[in-house]
């Protein structure tokens, strides 16, 4: 029973970080890595605190400059997409030039790395290629009734890879930007429905 209770009260120590052997363990271990790391741990936090706000002032700008039209309020959803994946490109590599990461090493390799996803990554690439080309060639804009892929609704947003359409019942589709062929765009044009009336002779 003594020997149990030894055993119980070492592991506690243990876990606890009061052992008598000089070496850092337990929550005591936890605590100097913290400490030892508080400059990295706060800047990332700064660093994503500072991100948020700068997105949420972004996007603010941007409503208000493109809410005034279609065509605005698509453009905006556009650069809306573009600078929050910027954002995020950009705070990585802040965080990780906090914690000691060679940033420089990693920049150098963009060069390799944009042909790796250049041949890897195709789809993503036509998926932006082709939200480019559905801003700059007025396919749809924000607000429009479409009909792609046999599925109507109302154009909620135009990103770098996807479109989202939300239909009459709230249903919200996502389609990748390459995938669209072709589109019908109902909103243009005063539309015509033809109306057959059976008039009896009396």
């Amino acid at each position: 029973l003594q020997l149990e209770l030894a055993n119980k009260e070492e592991i506690s120590d243990e876990i606890s970080g009061a052992v008598k052997t000089g070496v850092d363990n337990g929550f005591v271990a936890l605590w100097n890595a913290i400490v030892a790391r508080k400059g990295a741990i706060f800047g990332t936090l700064i660093a994503i605190f500072v991100a948020m706000i700068i997105k949420l002032l972004l996007d603010l700008i941007v409503n208000l400059l493109s809410h005034r039209s279609k065509r605005g309020r698509t453009v905006g959803s556009l650069i809306k997409s573009l600078f929050k994946y910027l954002i995020v490109i950009i705070t990585i590599g802040i965080i990780l030039s906090l914690w000691g990461v060679n940033v420089t090493g990693i920049v150098a390799g963009i060069g390799i790395l944009t042909l790796i996803i250049g041949l890897g990554c195709q789809s993503l690439v036509n998926d932006i290629v082709s939200g480019i080309f559905i801003v700059t060639d007025s396919y749809f804009e924000v607000g429009d009734v479409v009909i792609i892929d046999g599925f109507r609704g109302t154009v909620v947003s135009v990103g770098l890879r996807t479109t989202k359409i939300r239909d009459w019942c709230n249903n919200i589709k996502s389609i990748a930007n390459s995938s669209i062929q072709s589109v019908v765009n109902v909103s243009r044009y005063m539309s015509m429905a033809q109306v057959n009336i059976v008039i009896p002779f009396n």
